[in-house]
């Protein structure tokens, strides 16, 4: 059975104790002095030590690629309970419980008074192929950083650098994460103003109580068996073990008490359970309270969906899913009344008849996603008459809609907004659409979208099809690249999509239309085709053989008497192609107007590819084949101040003629192409 304990009377991490007494649960991070002691201790921790915490399981949700992946946290966090950002009917949890200066506690974009703080994940930090392109799971021993915008100057800088991963927590005045080791999760915060970073203990974050006073964090105890740490209070910190076959669920927590499904499954069977630990006073184990006991005749183990506290009753959600394939089996919804055994009753009735109201409305409209509104757990928000009304969005829930050959990136403003064409457009044609079998094919695929501080802030991968690494009909992606951008809906900058933002490197940029990209393409010089065939950080390492192979359009012809010369000087019997011939007053102005650099900087000049004609300022080079090759830009952003990096695909000679992606950045300057870098992605 379940078993409940406090803290101090339970030495659960013998080595980590003392930092927990003495720096979090007494005097939380904020109490740095206080704390220096126990973070010496902790600093000092033995690999010996480390060894002895069972690593915890990954979290591989599968999900088709191209599909909206829902706003979520490593574990179950306040985020999923919550329209962030609204003062519109849909919130999950009662305002006055929250502390209004912080919004989206637990998800990936949290903000804090006038700034949101997010992670950007370093190109180790996300595994290299992953089923259905879902990448969001921890890689030990990666390296990310975390950064902050300013809402109200739309500036944005790295903080520091870290390896974690998952969501973010304000708590006790300080930014807690999880951190991914290759033996098992750790706890650690960050001082916001410092940046001084504590590892606390072993486990993950599992959730926070709506005001922030409590935080909850699932690890092992000494025997194996898992544990919630429910913490926060100065005197006391409750914990719950489950036993031998048992796993638990966090559900939620409300001040102190925590609540949690049970989950005990065997060869005939099963069942599942929600309970309440109800907090006891310092020095006393938690109360455990069974609240009640979902039906039986499901299949498969209740996975949790979602946790409403709404006055003096609580809803919880779960659903069912079969096979590999993990494909919808059916949902329960419930309300139970904390502190009282046996409370649990069934909202399933109420939740059909809401499903079939928003069936019919579908359905009448002719819309063609009528049958997946049918195949998922439906949303639960305060209604009027003290029971939860049900809905497919919650106010401030972000999805893509499929549009013509592209998926839109949109916003339901409203729980009351039924039909794909409710949502607010925030951007139009985000993400193309793509053949799940296509090898060559670019897959765009959102990971994370999330409404936060009155801006849409999304973080979608790039990736191409790795048959080698399919498991069955699985298939799998490798990832190529990683975008972070932000919109505001209210800012629509002369169009009909919001304002976007790539978050790139602390300059903001604002994503190209469809049209702005096909107008640059077209305003391309063909003679340029060469700048995409050498890899630059600056336009110093240009290889000019490159650029001027075919001429660039400055070549002249070789007189008689210049061929004549040219041929003796290198030493050539006899004409069996073209020669290409430039004057160097012409290569200097040539690259002077294309780069705004001297030809003298250059650190791979025609000079040792190209011969000098004697008795001129010529340059030649006999050559029969070409290096043309064609380019069309796929995506790109403007940098501001003229300056533009788009990206398209090339066969280059720096990948061995293999197709790669690569990023040109440039500037434009009384219409002239001035170039910057071209970089593989």
């Amino acid at each position: 059975m379940i078993k409940t304990a406090n803290l101090k009377t339970h030495r659960v991490f013998p080595v980590f104790l003392s930092l927990f007494a003495a720096a979090v649960f007494t005097a939380g991070c904020a109490g740095r002095q206080a704390a220096e002691q126990a973070t010496e201790a902790q600093v000092s921790v033995s690999a010996e030590a480390l060894e002895e915490s069972p690593s915890a399981e990954k979290d591989t949700a599968e999900k088709p690629a191209g599909t909206t992946a829902e706003t979520k946290t490593e574990m179950p966090s306040e985020s999923e309970t919550a329209a962030p950002g609204t003062e519109e009917a849909g919130k999950e949890t009662a305002e006055d419980e929250k502390d209004p200066d912080i919004e989206n506690n637990g998800g990936y974009f949290v903000r804090k008074g006038d700034y949101v703080y997010f992670r950007v994940y370093g190109q180790d930090a996300l595994p290299e192929t992953a089923l259905w392109a879902d990448f969001m799971q921890p890689v030990p021993g990666s390296t990310s950083s975390v950064w902050r915008l300013n809402l109200k100057t739309n500036q944005y800088e790295k903080l520091f650098d870290d390896g974690g991963y998952g969501g973010l927590w304000f708590f006790q005045d300080s930014l807690w994460l999880n951190r991914y080791t290759d033996f098992g999760n750790i706890v650690y915060c960050v001082d916001p103003d410092t940046f001084e970073m504590r590892d606390l203990a072993w486990g993950k974050i599992s959730g926070i109580s709506p005001d922030g006073s409590h935080l909850v964090y699932e690890n092992y105890n000494d025997k194996g068996n898992q544990a919630f740490y429910v913490t926060g209070d100065e005197e006391m910190d409750q914990v719950v073990y489950a036993t031998e076959g048992e796993t638990l669920t966090f559900c939620g927590v409300v001040g102190r008490d925590l609540f949690f499904l049970s989950h005990n499954y065997g060869s005939e069977g099963g069942r599942d359970e929600l309970w309440q630990m109800e907090s006891g006073n310092a020095g006393e184990d938690g109360k455990l309270i069974l609240l009640g006991v979902f039906p039986d005749d499901d299949p498969g183990s209740a996975q949790f969906v979602q946790f409403l506290p709404d006055k003096d009753k609580v809803y919880v959600s779960v659903e069912y899913r079969e096979g590999t394939g993990h494909f919808y089996a059916g949902s329960h919804y419930a309300s139970a009344i904390p502190g009282k055994e046996n409370s649990l009753m069934l909202l399933d009735d109420d939740a059909a008849a809401a499903r079939e109201k928003i069936f019919e409305k579908l359905e009448k409209a002719g819309d063609d996603n009528a049958y997946g509104y049918d195949e998922q757990t439906l949303k639960m928000y305060p209604g009027t008459s003290g029971n939860p009304a049900f809905a497919p969005h919650l106010a401030g829930e972000t999805a893509v809609r499929y549009n013509d050959g592209a998926y839109d990136l949109v916003l339901y403003d409203s729980p009351d907004a039924v039909l794909p064409s409710d949502a607010v457009t925030i951007f139009e044609n985000w993400l193309p659409e793509f053949e799940y079998t296509d090898e060559s094919e670019i897959s765009c695929n959102p990971q994370i979208m999330e409404y936060v501080g009155n801006k849409v802030f999304t973080f979608y991968t790039e990736s191409v099809r790795a048959p080698e690494e399919d498991i069955g009909w699985r298939y799998a992606y490798r990832l190529i690249r990683t975008n972070y951008e932000y919109f505001d809906p209210a800012d629509p900058s002369g169009t009909d999509t919001g304002a976007l933002r790539h978050i790139d490197t602390v300059e903001a940029a604002r994503r190209l239309s469809s049209e702005a990209i096909a107008e640059l393409d077209s305003q391309l010089d063909p003679n340029y085709y060469g700048f995409f065939l050498s890899t630059y950080h600056d336009p110093t390492e240009i290889r000019w053989s490159e650029v001027f192979y075919n001429g660039a359009g400055i070549d002249t012809s070789l007189s008689e008497t210049q061929m004549s010369d040219y041929m003796e000087a290198s030493g050539i019997e006899e004409l069996y192609t073209d020669v290409t011939a430039i004057h160097e007053k012409d290569i200097r102005n040539f690259v002077r107007k294309t780069t705004g650099t001297s030809y003298d900087d250059a650190k791979h000049p025609l000079k040792g590819s190209w011969d000098p004609v004697p008795n001129s300022d010529l340059y030649a080079f006999m050559h029969g084949d070409t290096n043309y090759q064609p380019v069309s830009f796929e995506g790109g952003w403007d940098l501001g101040s003229d300056t533009y990096r788009l990206f398209y695909t090339v066969s280059s000679p720096d990948r061995d003629f293999e197709s790669w992606p690569y990023k040109v950045t440039f500037r434009i300057e009384n219409g002239e192409w001035i170039f910057v870098s071209n970089l593989p992605e």
